[in-house]
Parts: structure tokens; C-alpha cells; sequence
């Protein structure tokens, strides 16, 4: 929990820090007596000291995510390095590019701050191409593997709220055994968006798959290929009632 605890926050954080600054939604200037003004969509925000707390945070927000970042992936690194069932889980694509991404994007930021503090800017224009490159890469991965999460992830409250929101004014019953399974309006919903898509699962018995719970489109499944009618497939007593 830990690990996605800081790397969760870590990338939310330096997106709340990227996104603003690079579309000029949020940017400092400079008033006389070493102050900076913070502005936020055309607005003063602040007025803070330049070598004060707040313009500390503001300067280094990046650097602690990166840190938050880093720490995280080395604790998922080395859970699937050093975890069987990991291990044996895992996929190189779908579990280890998004860790190495983010590792790499994380140090290489790092690496932007010491050479400016350290080295007095000397290859910091090429580190800066490496860095940029680097999260182009893997905002276009973004789709493809478990990073997707991040932004799934608190979707799935809305999701909840729609469930239970048309749950409470119709459910839909079950082709087969009768059973209230989801709501009248999700289940049309996904007959629609199938549809839309050119995915059809009408059966010749006259119902779309989408109609029966999870238990009877698994017997429905079987019966298919099985030649055994559906309510003669024996169903184990733990999954009569698989919500998932």
C-alpha cells in the first residue's frame, strides 16, 4: 500500500505542478524587495518572500515528487523481484516499462536540478530534451499499461454513484434465472455502447449476452461448447453468487 501510496501521490503532485506551469495557467513574478507574486489563471494569489517556506515548497515540489516517486518504484521493483507470485504474475510490458518510466523520468528530473545547482548549468539544455522526451514517451504509454490506473482509478467512484443511483430506481432481471443482477439503465447502456462499437452479442435464444448475470453467461458459456443445456451445467456453490 505504501509503495502506491507514493507513487500515486508523487505523480499527482508533479502533474498538479507540469500541467499549470506549461500551459502559463500558473507562473511567478518577480516585485522589488526579493517578493514573488504567485498568479493563478490571471489571478494574484500571494505575495511571498523569495527565500521564504512557501517559494521553498513552490521551487522544489518537483524535486519531493520525484523523491515520492523513486522510493515507491524501488519498493514495487524489488516486491517483483523478490515476491513468487509476483514473479510469476508479472508481464515485462504491462508491469515493468511503466516503473522503469517513471524511474527514469524522476531521476533525470533530479539530475535537471543538480546540474543547475552543482554544475552551474553545464548540459542542462541536453538533460532538459532527455526529460521532456522522456515524459512525451510515456504519456503516449499512458493507455497501454498499469499507469493507466491513475487516472482509471478515481473514475471508478463515479462509476459507483452511477451503479447505485439507477440501481435504486430499476434493476434489470436476469434472462435465465430471474435474478436482479444491475440496473435497468446499465445494462441498456452496454447493449448500447457494444453496439456502437459493432460488438454483437444477440444469441440465437433471443436475449443479448449483457442480459444474464455472471453466473448464467458463465453456464451460457459452457452449454455453447459443451452441448449440455444450460440449467444442467453443475456451477460450484462459490461462484453461483461471483459478483465479478
Amino acid at each position: 500500500m505504501d509503495q502506491h501510496l507514493l507513487i500515486g501521490w508523487g505523480v499527482i503532485i508533479s502533474c498538479f505542478v507540469t500541467f499549470p506551469l506549461v500551459f502559463s495557467w500558473m507562473y511567478f513574478t518577480m516585485e522589488e524587495g526579493g517578493m514573488y507574486t504567485i498568479v493563478l489563471m490571471g489571478m494574484n494569489i500571494m505575495t511571498v518572500p523569495a527565500d521564504g517556506l512557501i517559494a521553498f515548497m513552490s521551487y522544489n515540489a518537483l524535486n519531493f515528487s520525484a523523491v515520492m516517486v523513486i522510493t515507491g518504484v524501488c519498493m514495487a521493483l524489488y516486491r517483483r523481484l523478490k515476491n513468487m507470485q509476483a514473479r510469476a504474475e508479472q508481464k515485462f510490458l504491462y508491469d515493468f516499462v511503466p516503473l522503469y518510466l517513471l524511474l527514469f523520468i524522476s531521476i533525470t528530473g533530479l539530475l535537471l536540478t543538480f546540474i543547475n545547482i552543482f554544475l552551474h548549468g553545464a548540459g542542462h539544455y541536453v538533460m532538459s530534451l532527455i526529460h521532456q522526451y522522456s515524459v512525451i514517451l510515456t504519456l503516449i504509454y499512458l493507455p497501454f499499461g498499469k499507469l493507466a490506473h491513475i487516472p482509471f482509478r478515481p473514475m471508478s467512484v463515479f462509476a459507483k454513484n452511477y451503479r447505485e443511483h439507477y440501481g435504486e430506481k430499476s434493476m434489470k432481471q436476469c434472462k435465465v434465472c430471474g435474478t436482479e443482477f444491475v440496473s435497468t439503465e446499465q445494462s441498456k447502456d452496454v447493449i448500447d455502447v457494444l453496439d456502437q462499437n459493432q460488438l454483437e452479442f444477440n444469441m440465437k435464444d433471443g436475449f443479448n449476452l449483457a442480459e444474464l448475470c455472471l453466473p448464467c453467461r458463465r453456464k451460457y458459456r459452457i452449454a455453447r461448447f459443451s452441448g449440455v443445456a444450460t440449467h444442467e451445467v453443475p456451477v460450484k456453490e462459490a461462484n453461483q453468487n461471483a459478483k465479478g
